[in-house]
């Protein structure tokens, strides 16, 4: 990423990453259907998030879509951790 942006710079090419956390998807969904105590595990995915619930894909996509704006224009050599504080520490 730090490469792209610095190398990209000249050509007002910008280098960001989105990295995702906890993230509500069918994906997500039915490999947490397949565990044994469904439930109990889908309480322990969103409860480990900071906000309780699961990102949803749209949520993602907002930021996608605002980095990718002009409103964006001098972000740079960044990565956005999304979804809803899966990754802090408590």
């Amino acid at each position: 990423m730090r490469v792209v942006a610095i190398t990209g710079a000249a050509g007002s090419i910008r280098g960001n990453a989105v990295g995702l956390g906890c993230v509500d998807t069918a994906v997500t969904g039915r490999a947490v259907a397949e565990l044994p105590d469904a439930e109990a595990n889908g309480a322990k995915v969103d409860g480990a998030c900071i906000f309780g619930l699961s990102a949803r894909p749209e949520e993602i996509a907002g930021v996608i879509v605002f980095l990718l704006a002009d409103a964006a224009s001098f972000v740079t050599d960044t990565e956005s951790i999304v979804g809803r504080g899966g990754l802090c520490e408590r």
